[in-house]
């Protein structure tokens, strides 16, 4: 399932407690700057690719800002469980998160994976340690 880049701002906005107008307004502190890289890199990989200069004249930003906020999110996730905690919950209230979980053998099957950037991780385990592919 994919969704609109306005949905992905209005969800994030929701997450993170504060006004949509903030995700696409011109602040640029650590409340505004990382919910806005966050919702950058969830409407890029859920909106069927949008191309970064569509997705830059959504949040009212060129489209090299969206680039680098997709490449910041990607980098870190590698090492943020919390990130990677808000990833999937906001993707999972997105719906958009159903088509990819499998099963995880770390949790003994009870769990359920999920392959993210090169990387497997554990929806039961996401805050606390990677899961081997």
């Amino acid at each position: 399932m994919t969704c609109t880049p306005t949905q992905v701002i209005d969800e994030v906005a929701r997450h993170f407690e504060m006004e949509p107008k903030v995700i696409t307004g011109q602040r640029r502190d650590q409340r505004a700057v990382r919910p806005r890289q966050v919702a950058m890199f969830l409407a890029r990989k859920h909106t069927f690719k949008a191309s970064y200069p569509r997705l830059g004249a959504k949040f009212d930003r060129h489209h090299t800002s969206v680039l680098a906020s997709v490449r910041a999110i990607e980098r870190d996730l590698r090492d943020d469980p919390v990130l990677r905690g808000d990833i999937v919950a906001l993707e999972r209230r997105l719906g958009v998160t159903e088509s990819v979980m499998k099963p995880c053998e770390d949790c003994s099957g009870s769990g359920e994976r999920r392959e993210l950037w090169g990387t497997t991780w554990c929806r039961t385990c996401v805050g606390s340690k990677k899961v081997p592919a």
